[in-house]
Order: structure tokens, then C-alpha cells, then sequence
């Protein structure tokens, strides 16, 4: 949501009011933490069926050029083996 509501004031700094009406109805939190858990839970059985890493990395501490850089170091690092652990969190 701290994402969502940062893109939406950069994308209309002159509306202070109303901010509602700029979200999507898929973007109410309420919404947003129910499809997180789901996905999760997806994500998990997922992971017993197969090995497979996952990285994920807090897009709102970071700029679209960090996150990008994070990503290709840690496919590199999977590359040559050197990522440990099933879930990665940054």
C-alpha cells in the first residue's frame, strides 16, 4: 500500500484530497493482503513440488536501478550456487 499510495502522489502531487478515487478496486489493502497470503501459500506448495529459490526484495526501500541490481545479483549468485536458503528477504 506504501508503494501505491508513494505512485499515486508522485503521479498527481496537485490532488490532496480524495485519494480514493485514484485507487483500483483491486488495490484496497484488504484485498491486497488476501491475495499476498494466497500467493504465499501457493508459493509454498509450489516449493515442495520443486526446488526453486525465492528472492523477495521490499521494492519501496529501494529505486526501479537497486532493485534491478539486486535481482541480477542474486540470479547470479543462484548461478554459481551461492544462494542459500528458500526464501530471501531485502
Amino acid at each position: 500500500m506504501e508503494r501505491i499510495y508513494k505512485r499515486i502522489s508522485n503521479d498527481h502531487p496537485d490532488v490532496t484530497y480524495g485519494r480514493d478515487y485514484w485507487l483500483h478496486l483491486h488495490e484496497h489493502e484488504e484485498s491486497l493482503q488476501l491475495l499476498d497470503q494466497k500467493f504465499r501459500n501457493t508459493l509454498n506448495v509450489a516449493q515442495k513440488k520443486a526446488s526453486f529459490r525465492i528472492v523477495e526484495i521490499d521494492t519501496t526501500k529501494y529505486r526501479e536501478e537497486e532493485v534491478s541490481q539486486l535481482f541480477s545479483g542474486y540470479s547470479t549468485d543462484f548461478c554459481e550456487g551461492g544462494l542459500c536458503g528458500n526464501w530471501i528477504k531485502t
